[in-house]
C-alpha cells in the first residue's frame, strides 16, 4: 500500500480544523491528516513529518511574525506546498507569501468546493487563488520570472538579503558556512543582472 499524503492544518478555531479535516478526506485517498492549533507545534510537526506534501496555514493563528513562521517552515521542509487561508488578506500578506513561494490562497467564506480544488491544485503543483481575490495572473508570473533563475537555496538567501540580514546572519539561518553564502550572493547578483544587493532587493520587492 502506497504511503499516504501527509497534510498538516495549522488554524486557530478547533471547528474549523475540523471542517478542513473533512473537505481533505473527501477529496483525497490515503491521507494522513496533522492538525494543530500554534505556531511552535507546527514547527515541531513539520520537523517530525518531514516528508509533508500540503501545508494548510491559517494566518490568524498565533505568531510573532508571518515572515518569520514561513521561514522555518521553507527552511525545515522546502519542498511542501503552503495553501494560505483567512477571513480577509492585505497586499502587504499577499506579497509575503508570494516570495516563500505560495501555492495558493482560500477564504474561510468560500465553499468546500473551491477548498477542495484549491487542495487538489497545490498537490499538483499550480496555484489557486479566488476569483473574488484582487491578485493579477501578472503579479503572480512576476514573482515565477523572479523566482525561476534562481535555485531554491539562492532565492532564500535573496529573501534574507531582503531584511537586511548580513552573509553571517543568512549563513546561521540557513546552517551554511559564511563563503557559500558569498557564492550564492554572487550568484543571485549575476543571475538577477543587477551590480549590488541593494538592487537585488529592490527587483525583489517589485516583483
Amino acid at each position: 500500500m502506497a504511503n499516504p499524503t501527509k497534510i498538516i492544518i495549522a488554524h486557530k478555531y478547533p471547528l474549523d480544523i475540523l471542517a478542513l479535516s473533512q473537505i481533505i478526506n473527501n477529496t483525497l485517498d490515503n491521507t494522513q491528516v496533522i492538525t494543530t492549533h500554534c505556531h511552535h507545534e507546527l514547527q515541531h510537526y513539520l520537523l517530525q513529518h518531514p516528508d509533508t506534501e500540503l501545508l494548510l496555514l491559517d494566518l490568524d493563528i498565533p505568531s510573532n511574525d508571518l515572515a518569520e513562521t514561513l521561514d522555518d517552515v521553507v527552511e525545515n521542509n522546502p519542498s511542501v506546498a503552503i495553501l494560505a487561508t483567512s477571513e480577509n488578506i492585505n497586499d502587504q500578506q499577499m506579497s509575503t507569501l508570494l516570495n516563500y513561494q505560495l501555492s495558493g490562497y482560500f477564504s474561510k467564506k468560500d465553499s468546500k468546493e473551491s477548498v477542495s480544488k484549491a487542495v487538489r491544485m497545490a498537490l499538483s503543483g499550480n496555484h489557486w487563488f479566488p476569483a473574488d481575490i484582487q491578485l493579477s495572473k501578472q503579479k503572480i508570473n512576476m514573482h515565477e520570472t523572479m523566482r525561476s533563475p534562481l535555485s531554491r537555496q539562492q532565492f532564500r538567501v535573496l529573501q534574507h538579503m531582503g531584511k537586511g540580514l548580513m552573509n553571517k546572519q543568512i549563513a546561521d539561518k540557513l546552517s551554511i558556512s559564511e563563503s557559500t553564502t558569498k557564492v550564492h550572493v554572487s550568484a543571485v547578483l549575476k543571475k538577477l543582472g543587477v551590480k549590488n544587493r541593494t538592487q537585488a532587493v529592490l527587483a525583489l520587492r517589485e516583483a
